[in-house]
């Protein structure tokens, strides 16, 4: 009687065989042999059965490189910049048609572009605060700088909503998010250099506190061709 086992361990007596590859036995059944349950093999002698040379798995090794390729090829892409959309403002005359929309780098142009920006923060009392700062745009965040013990700092500190828009209403570009306290020296020093580039002043945690604000809304509304082209963005 011929069969295969995968991992499993045969017994004589008081001498045992275990192969952790599949192996063809080769057994001789007698009156004294018994076979367990759970796939042990016992036989009463302590004669060994005939063990043949051992089946190699037919089974080809997995391909990881190819896997990994394929799942490349399947993953979500990183979408290039935010989901753009017309606004909800009814009255306003917004066209509900696609053609027109602004495309995201319209808006990092003017974050860009943009000296002097409007900080509008919460107080502990649920009220507006708007005040200008300096701030730069940088691989998709904002980053700026203000006293610690200022009302912007402190408001802050207890809600970190807050909204940031650029210095020309005619190019409005108005970003919604939410600021919080950055503390990263060694990317602080990378910002520091663009920031000392645009203001001729370094991002110095010394000096103030930094904070990095993730935009989680934005509005693009350029005075001209207004209805056509509102555009708002969500991250």
């Amino acid at each position: 009687m011929a069969f295969s086992i995968a991992g499993r361990m045969l017994r004589c007596g008081k001498v045992s065989v275990k192969k952790i590859y599949e192996l063809e036995f080769v057994w001789e059944p007698r009156g004294s042999d018994i076979l367990s349950e759970g796939g042990v093999y016992f036989c009463g002698r302590a004669d060994m059965p005939k063990i043949a040379k051992p089946v190699k798995s037919t089974k080809k090794p997995a391909n990881t490189t190819k896997a990994k390729k394929i799942a490349a090829s399947r993953a979500t892409p990183i979408p290039a910049g935010p989901r753009a959309e017309r606004p909800h403002m009814p009255g306003y005359g917004i066209t509900a048609s696609a053609d027109g929309m602004l495309p995201w780098s319209w808006a990092e142009e003017r974050l860009n572009a943009s000296r002097i920006f409007w900080l509008t923060t919460i107080t502990p009392k649920g009220e507006p605060h708007v005040m200008p700062i300096w701030g730069i745009w940088a691989e998709g965040k904002f980053y700026f700088s203000t006293g610690t013990t200022s009302v912007k700092a402190r408001n802050l500190a207890a809600n970190a909503r807050c909204v940031i828009t650029n210095d020309n209403a005619d190019q409005a570009m108005i970003l919604h998010g939410d600021a919080r306290r950055f503390e990263n020296k060694a990317r602080i020093a990378k910002l520091s250099k663009i920031y000392k580039a645009k203001y001729d002043f370094p991002l110095d945690p010394r000096m103030g506190t930094v904070f990095e604000l993730t935009p989680t809304l934005a509005f693009g509304q350029p005075h001209d061709d207004y209805a056509k082209s509102a555009t708002r963005w969500r991250f």
